[in-house]
């Protein structure tokens, strides 16, 4: 047999057939029939077939791959690596375009340096979400863009959403344009063409418009800014120019573009066009309805067109014709003139004067006989010639006709009288002399010392030619700072707030001036807040106790007066590490007035630690604090308090705490503040008087700048509200601390110079009232020109030029207007209004009423309109949810002629329903002027009950005595003890605002026996601008008050008080200085 042919060469045994020299490759001994197992090749079939072929099979010989090769490799041994940019089995596949550096592994195609942009998974085949793009799809696509979708790969937005502009939305649209793809105007209403990117709506409306898109004129009676400007009230119908405030036409009386000024030249009516009466007093009459202020003498009548009556003459037709007139007693009706001459025995024109010059007889043209002794200008009787003294010697009868010899008898008697004529003469002179004497040895009162009114401030005004003036220059204009009090009013008015904000910018700042005892080490930490500081050179020192490890320092600052003097020190309000400084300083001072001008807490945030007790005494350090007594009023409380240190005399103090102003704030209006500062006034202290708030610069700034107003006003005439700032200035760092308290001074000084010299003891006020009659050279009483003033300060504090965002914006009430609020005019102010509370969403908030000042308590009373059909329900919430125990009303009875006005009152036997309430009656009794209901209101879900007492007037245009006869009728209740007073009639406040005033002002007799009317006036009319809004309401709350006057001695034996000033007011040994002090109050 052949060798097989799997042997080497051939060769093999010839016995067995095995192969003598081996197999070929691939095979194995010892026959070499036996091919190499799968995965071996090559000789004796040791070699492995390469990993890269294809379940590892390759030819048995020479180790080619047989099934061919795993994916990543390729040739027929499977050892060379697929190509860059394939991959696969055969390297067939072809790396993705989306492989970053198209790099990609050799067996999957998985891309191994990642995706480029926009791509993601392994093979970089799936493209980002619609949300994501860029590398590994991690970039969120923008906001802006619709839906959040964007291009995957650069981020591009497929579509902005409104508002939005760019590649990737990411720019805002320019000011005047919004919406989609920024292609929409904003309005040309919108101020500058500004409005909302998105929306359109107008960032601020030009002047007389409002609405989101500032499309929407002003209501009638708004305009300008944001509409938040009421239109004058003297317009007709209340409605103007929705732009400018000029009215279309004016009421009666008045004119002017916003019908702001009355009628003058001695006209009246509908634009001024008539002239008053002839016989009104210098031909001057009331603007709006042409009756004369006064007539002349021998005219009565609203336009004095009726002569007196027979008999009657002169002023208001007041004086009697003389008797002595020849013929009935009749007389020209403007002098007296008697018609007819004058009966026997009288002369003169008005027929008064008897005959004179020894005359008598018709038209005193006899003369009386020659023997009648004369003794003086009379020696007979005026009608008769009958001779009055004794006659001539040798003449006796009645006219002294008869010559008689025989007179020696009565020559013994004229003897003997004057002998005793001349002892009674001596007697006399005696005492006389003693009396006199007395009298030089008592100290003289002096009657006549002078009174600082208001009008005595516009006299000195007037007479003031020179002095230092400032000038700044404010908007390129080179401006005076210094204002005459006379013109102070139209001053205000006429600037915007922006004008006294660029003022107080342009204040410099002090120079050469250090800090570098108040910021070294080792006082730093006793600052409150870091950046304010005192200067050096008037910071107050402390006496240095080095064994008590006490320095000198304290945050505390000398401030001058108008004159330069040290009046103030300025503080900061002490904290727990430097409380016993500031009692210390207190003490060294030995100061006696304090004024605190922050709370304790506010806003959450400590503003000044407590340096006194709530009773008894607490002692900071060697010095206890004794709080002797204190008083609590609404806006202020004032405390006694005593220091005491061993061994010395101890030391007293009056501590006046103002409560109501908000930190870097204002309040809300001025007139609190003007109490204030009376109160703190009205005293003199030897001392300098201590000021702080918190940082002691804001508050405290304001509150010493407005005394040195004062000051001002008083002794020059005229303010310099810009220089005040200035030197404040150079005493402590940034007084006054924001333009905001730079422009409330102004309001301030406006109501405190209004208001200077009128708070007076309550005996003297018919002083007063004498005063106030007085009438000026142009025919205006001092009353009047009060008033005007008064009206002034608060229409502008009604419609505030100074914030376009201030509190008075009312907008939201007026929507209302036609349920809910009788008149549009008369529109709460949200600051003040009481807000509703309701479980129901069908009952709002609302209710046309405002919350006033009680002098004890903060909003005591209420005034608001008379319930109208769409309003019960609300009244008798608020009845309820204010705790209201008496409603005093007014004008009830004209439910008969007006509609408007609802059946609110049950009857003793029907009870009233507005759900869920029930008003029922428990009683009524009263008589012609008044009726007093008990009512009770249930809440019918609840079972809650309510009572409260109902007084109505009866009278519907009562006079000032009913309103005082009503009003001590309410007072009588003691409701303030109890809860809250509402004062209602038609409108809210009219007759509501005319009782509540006068209640106040009582209010505040009973307290410290003073009368301050143009402060509670003002304080109200800042709250509800409608109350007392005539001359003849304010004159009537004088006759009310005068009549109280009159009726009661309730203060003549009054103890003294809390106040001693006002006590010692009485004391006839009141000396000069206080004297000086207290010039603001007209009676010292």
């Amino acid at each position: 047999m052949t060798c097989i042919s799997n042997c080497k060469n051939q060769s093999c045994d010839r016995t067995n057939g095995q192969c003598s020299n081996g197999c070929i490759d691939g095979y194995v001994t010892p026959t070499c029939i036996q091919a190499c197992n799968s995965g071996y090749w090559g000789a004796g079939c040791v070699n492995p077939c390469n990993t890269n072929c294809y379940r590892a099979e390759c030819n048995n010989s020479n180790g080619v791959c047989t099934s061919g090769c795993i994916a990543g490799y390729q040739s027929t041994a499977c050892n060379t690596s697929c190509p860059d940019g394939t991959w696969g089995i055969g390297c067939a596949g072809r790396c993705s375009s989306n492989c970053k550096n198209q790099h990609c592994h050799k067996t999957d195609g998985q891309c191994v340096d990642g995706c480029t942009a926009g791509y993601t998974s392994p093979n970089c085949t799936i493209v980002c979400n619609a949300t994501n793009y860029g590398q590994n799809c991690t970039e969120q696509c923008s906001s802006n863009c619709t839906d959040s979708k964007c291009h995957h790969i650069y981020g591009t937005c497929l579509q902005c959403t409104p508002g939005f502009q760019g590649d990737l939305c990411d720019n805002v649209c320019n000011e005047t344009s919004f919406g989609q793809n920024c292609s929409f105007p904003c309005s040309p209403n919108c101020t500058d063409q500004k409005c909302h990117h998105v929306t359109g709506e107008c960032l601020a409306c030009y002047s007389g418009y409002h609405g989101d898109s500032c499309n929407t004129t002003c209501e009638p009676s708004k305009f300008g800014e944001n509409c938040s400007e009421n239109c004058s009230m003297n317009c007709m119908n209340q409605t103007c120019h929705h732009v400018n405030g000029t009215c279309h036409e004016c009421y009666p009386g008045y004119r002017g573009n916003q019908c702001d000024q009355f009628c003058e030249n001695k006209t009246y009516g509908q634009d001024c066009m008539t002239n008053c009466s002839i016989n009104c007093t210098d031909q001057n009459c009331r603007p709006g309805n042409g009756s004369c202020i006064s007539c002349y003498p021998g005219y009565l009548g609203d336009v004095c067109d009726k002569v007196c009556d027979a008999g009657l003459y002169g002023q208001n037709c007041l004086s009697n014709c003389s008797l002595f007139c020849n013929t009935s007693s009749e007389c020209e009706p403007q002098n007296g003139t008697c018609y007819d001459g004058c009966k026997d025995g009288y002369t003169g024109d008005d027929c008064n004067y008897k005959c004179q010059d020894k005359t008598y007889g018709p038209k005193c043209t006899k003369l009386c006989s020659a023997q009648c002794k004369t003794k003086s200008s009379v020696t007979c009787h005026h009608v008769s010639g009958q001779c009055l003294t004794e006659c001539e010697e040798d003449y006796s009868g009645q006219y002294c006709e008869n010559k008689d010899s025989s007179v020696a008898s009565s020559k013994v008697g004229a003897i003997v009288g004057s002998i005793v004529a001349i002892i009674i003469l001596a007697v006399l002179a005696a005492v006389g002399a003693i009396i006199w004497k007395r009298k030089l040895q008592r100290k003289p009162e002096d009657k006549n010392e002078e009174v600082m009114h208001l009008d005595n401030i516009r006299e000195k005004a007037e007479q003031e030619t020179a002095g230092d003036s400032t000038y700044i220059n404010v908007a390129g204009i080179l401006i005076n700072t210094k204002i005459a009090v006379e013109v102070l009013n139209k001053y205000i008015d006429s600037h915007t707030g922006d004008f006294f904000t660029e003022q107080y910018k342009k204040v410099p700042k002090p120079r050469n001036v250090t800090t570098e005892v108040a910021v070294s080490e080792n006082n730093n930490n006793k600052n409150r807040y870091k950046n304010i500081c005192p200067y050096d050179h008037s910071r107050v020192h402390l006496k240095i106790n080095t064994n008590k490890q006490e320095g000198d320092y304290i945050n505390a600052s000398y401030v001058r007066d108008s004159h330069n003097d040290v009046k103030f020190i300025a503080a900061q309000g002490p904290f727990s590490i430097v409380v016993n400084d500031f009692v210390r300083m207190l003490w060294e001072q030995k100061i006696e007035k304090v004024v605190m001008l922050t709370n304790l807490i506010e806003e959450g945030k400590p503003k000044c630690d407590k340096y006194w007790p709530d009773s008894g005494n607490t002692t900071f350090g060697e010095i206890t604090v004794k709080l002797k007594d204190t008083q609590i009023l609404a806006d202020y409380v004032i405390r006694k308090i005593e220091l005491e240190k061993s061994d010395a005399p101890t030391q007293s103090l009056t501590h006046y705490h103002f409560t109501s102003w908000p930190d870097q704030g204002v309040p809300v209006t001025p007139w609190a503040l003007v109490d204030f500062e009376q109160r703190v006034d009205i005293s003199s202290s030897t001392a300098p008087v201590v000021v702080h708030c918190s940082a002691g610069v804001g508050r405290t700034g304001t509150f010493i700048a407005l005394h040195n107003i004062l000051s001002q006003a008083k002794e020059t005439g005229s303010v310099d509200f810009y220089k005040t700032l200035v030197k404040l200035r150079e005493d402590r760092f940034l007084m006054i601390q924001t333009p905001d308290q730079y422009i409330f001074l102004h309001k301030a000084a406006q109501a405190a110079i209004v208001s200077m010299g009128t708070t007076v003891i309550f005996n003297d006020s018919k002083t007063r009232m004498q005063h106030l009659l007085t009438k000026s050279i142009s025919g205006m009483s001092n009353m009047e020109k009060e008033f005007q003033n008064i009206c002034a300060i608060c229409q502008n504090e009604s419609n505030p030029k100074t914030n376009s965002d201030a509190i008075y914006q009312n907008t939201e009430n007026v929507k209302v207007v036609d349920t809910k609020n009788r008149f549009e005019s008369i529109i709460p102010k949200n600051c003040y209004r009481p807000y509703l509370g309701s479980d129901s969403k069908e009952l709002d908030d609302y209710i046309n009423a405002v919350f006033v000042q009680g002098f004890y308590k903060k909003d005591q009373q209420i005034l608001t309109q008379l319930p109208m059909p769409s309003t019960l329900i609300d009244f008798f919430r608020l009845v309820i949810q204010h705790r209201v125990s008496l409603i005093v009303a007014f004008e009830v009875d004209k439910r008969s002629t007006d509609q408007t006005i609802a059946n609110y009152l049950p009857s003793q036997d029907k009870p009233i329903t507005a759900s869920p309430f029930s008003i029922r009656s428990m009683g009524i009794k009263g008589d012609n002027m008044w009726e007093e209901q008990t009512i009770k209101v249930i809440n019918e879900n609840t079972k809650a009950e309510h009572d409260v007492i109902h007084l109505k007037c009866k009278v519907l245009d009562p006079d000032a005595k009913r309103l005082l006869s009503l009003v001590n009728k309410s007072r009588s209740y003691n409701a303030l003890a109890n809860g809250r007073i509402i004062y209602t009639c038609r409108d809210g406040a009219t007759y509501s605002g005319l009782a509540c005033v006068l209640s106040l002002l009582l209010d505040r007799i009973d307290h410290d026996t003073c009368l301050a009317i143009p402060l509670v006036v003002g304080s109200v009319k800042s709250i509800r601008p409608q109350v007392i809004s005539t001359f003849e309401h304010y004159v009537m709350l004088h006759e009310a008050l005068q009549s109280y006057n009159d009726t009661t001695a309730a203060y003549s034996n009054m103890e003294e008080n809390f106040f001693p000033i006002f006590s010692s007011l009485k004391n006839k040994d009141l000396d000069e200085s206080q004297a000086r002090e207290g010039n603001v109050y007209s009676n010292m």
